[in-house]
């Protein structure tokens, strides 16, 4: 799981205009988000953090769908916010937040997705097929030919929906 790709799929698609479902706008799913991917126990999110989640949000968007206008170097805003301490832990050097918010978890999850451009292969970073889903994923295929999010959900509702379309076309002929 990472962490970038979970914020940007945090944004619910149902194929149709307004059908957009907004998991940040819900407390208790942003609670949980923090906790299923590691970031643990922050701050009740305020109506800045909010916006600063959803810019992100939105800049790691663009940056999955290749837009021209976004690169790698706008994530460093979110990175360079947050000051570091390093400490020695046992036989190692880590580096940990000086506090534990959301600008942290901003610059966490902004991290997240330069290091998994940096140790993964951007180009295998996709958009679920699924024109009602939207849904990223990374496509660890060993042929890179993966199209959906889940064969099971997405990929079997597309091939029907392709399927039907097909017969319907048929029988009009």
């Amino acid at each position: 799981m990472n962490l970038a790709l979970e914020l940007v799929n945090s944004e619910w698609w149902r194929g149709r205009p307004g059908g957009v479902v907004d998991q940040l706008d819900d407390d208790a799913w942003v609670a949980s988000f923090a906790d299923r991917t590691g970031l643990g126990k922050l701050p009740p999110l305020a109506r800045a953090d909010r916006r600063a989640l959803k810019q992100l949000r939105a800049t790691l968007r663009a940056l999955v769908e290749r837009s021209s206008e976004v690169g790698l170097a706008d994530l460093d805003a979110y990175v360079a916010a947050v000051p570091v301490r390093r400490r020695v832990v046992a036989t190692s050097l880590v580096s940990e937040p000086v506090v534990r918010d959301w600008r942290w978890a901003c610059a966490e999850i902004a991290a997240s997705f330069v290091e998994l451009t940096a140790d993964g292969d951007p180009d295998r970073i996709k958009v679920c097929a699924n024109h009602e889903c939207q849904w990223t994923f990374y496509d660890e295929s060993k042929n890179r030919s993966r199209r959906w999010c889940g064969a099971a959900s997405c990929g079997t509702a597309d091939k029907v929906r392709r399927f039907r379309a097909r017969r319907a076309a048929a029988r009009r002929e």
